[in-house]
């Protein structure tokens, strides 16, 4: 039964679509069915949307009570450090030496106590973590590229403070230009008053 049970759940094709299975266990001592997820983590579970009155000899009929337990992800500590657990791969903290790992725990190795690793990140994981810190927020390109904007901004902030400045400068030789043309057109004017005045003195008529 709890094989026959295990096949027709897998086999269903909604489920298949989702790469989704179960494993079935029967207990023979309180003679209930147990039906475990093979996902791992807090969204791993399994429940039961219809249940009908014919499936309470099996213990998980309508009529029946049948508790659900949601999945855990994994918890632990990396080097004293705590991890950050999604399903079964429990990952190292940011910036921790150990940054980098993935490691996947299999059911029951809390009971196994504390264990040591070894590893090394290698030329490609040393290249990679440049690389990383090249590009992060913080690195040396993104700084590169904000002392260029500032540089970009100042620039531009002189180019408005040149372009105020010209336009001051154009107005001012722009006035001192049109005085200065009035100025030489009076001093004609008053010129040729004086030619005209000489010729009208006494003793100054040209014969």
């Amino acid at each position: 039964m709890r094989d026959a049970l295990q096949s027709l759940i897998n086999g269903d094709e909604k489920l298949k679509g989702i790469n989704a299975a179960v494993d079935v266990g029967y207990d023979q001592a309180t003679g209930q069915f147990s039906f475990t997820s093979r996902d791992y983590g807090s969204n791993s579970k399994v429940s039961f949307v219809n249940q009908s009155a014919a499936m309470d000899n099996l213990g998980f009929g309508a009529n029946s009570t049948v508790t659900t337990t949601a999945g855990r992800n994994v918890e632990g500590t990396i080097n004293g450090e705590a991890g950050f657990g999604a399903g079964e791969v429990l990952l190292p903290p940011l910036g921790s030496d150990a940054y980098g790992l993935n490691l996947t725990i299999r059911p029951g190795a809390a009971a196994e106590g504390a264990f040591s690793i070894g590893f090394s990140k290698g030329v490609a994981g040393e290249l990679g973590t440049l690389i990383s810190g090249f590009l992060s927020s913080e690195g040396v390109i993104s700084n590169r590229e904000e002392n260029l904007n500032t540089q970009l901004d100042k620039v531009a902030d002189d180019r408005e403070t040149l372009d105020r400045r010209m336009e001051k400068y154009t107005a001012r030789i722009s006035a001192q230009f049109l005085a200065m043309e009035q100025i030489v057109s009076s001093l004609n004017a008053t010129g040729d008053s004086l030619e005209g005045l000489l010729d009208r003195l006494p003793f100054t008529a040209q014969k």
